[in-house]
């Protein structure tokens, strides 16, 4: 199979990429698209000599560190990261001569692609969690120190802010944060409120601008079976059974999770 981007054997990039100094990865709940653009930074970095998957994976740790001292929420989380290692693949695939992401264009001049995926990740992580600045350009002043000074770091430095700047133009109107009126229901069949959670969390996000599917919906699963079927009793069955808090039919690892999130602590979003 070949890679849309490269037109290179996927278990190639995938051999190489094996082989670059990864430090950290994307979370289990970041998302795949979010893991699917981390990949491909870290090909397009991998299939350029001059640059380095370092410069990607500490900006991705770097990612996961404000996460966790922000205490972002899951969502939210994933469509930053996603912003960030778009932002990186296009500061760098435009200058490698790749394909780019969302119409960006293509750099007019040599460039350090260190600098620029370096300069990119700083800009986007500073729009989303701009708390944490003070790290975010101590670790940029410290990549940009190690590169040698001159008109192509500069370039590049120019380049990786011009590509920020177009994820975060490109996505401020996505839709994530629009407001959505939730009316509750005391219909069968429709969400009701229980415990604190008095109405459904990040609820634009379904209607949200996908990142690479042309919809939405265009991979939705068929709804729920209707609520006098035989199917829908056996789930409801199958929910009464597992999720009794004396039952012995629920795995012992689901209890786990259970007493876990019953104890307010939640999930750990990286």
């Amino acid at each position: 199979m070949l890679d849309p981007l490269t037109s290179r054997p996927i278990f190639t990039l995938a051999r190489r990429a094996h082989q670059l100094p990864f430090r950290a990865s994307p979370g289990p709940q970041a998302g795949c698209a979010v893991r699917a653009a981390a990949a491909l930074v870290v090909a397009a970095i991998g299939l350029a000599a001059p640059a380095h998957a370092d410069v990607v994976t500490e900006w991705n740790a770097l990612a996961l560190q404000a996460v966790r001292t922000t205490g972002a929420a899951p969502p939210p989380t994933a469509r930053n990261l996603a912003m960030l290692h778009t932002a990186m693949y296009n500061a760098v695939a435009g200058i490698n001569g790749n394909p780019l992401y969302g119409g960006f264009t293509p750099a007019t001049q040599q460039a350090l692609a260190q600098a620029a995926a370096a300069q990119a990740a700083r800009d986007v992580l500073f729009a989303a969690y701009p708390s944490q600045a003070a790290t975010f350009n101590s670790a940029l002043a410290s990549q940009l120190a190690a590169l040698p000074a001159g008109a192509q770091r500069d370039a590049g430095v120019a380049y990786g802010s011009q590509a920020a700047a177009h994820i975060l133009s490109l996505r401020a109107s996505d839709g994530s944060s629009a407001p959505v009126t939730y009316t509750p229901s005391s219909d069968p069949g429709r969400w009701q409120p229980t415990g604190p959670l008095t109405t459904p969390l990040f609820q634009a996000y379904a209607t949200t601008t996908p990142w690479g599917m042309t919809s939405c919906d265009q991979f939705r699963p068929a709804p729920p079976p209707d609520l006098a079927s035989p199917e829908y009793a056996q789930a409801l069955q199958q929910v009464r059974t597992l999720g009794s808090a004396t039952s012995s039919d629920r795995p012992a690892e689901q209890t786990q999770h259970a007493r876990h999130r019953a104890a307010g602590t939640g999930p750990v979003t990286p």
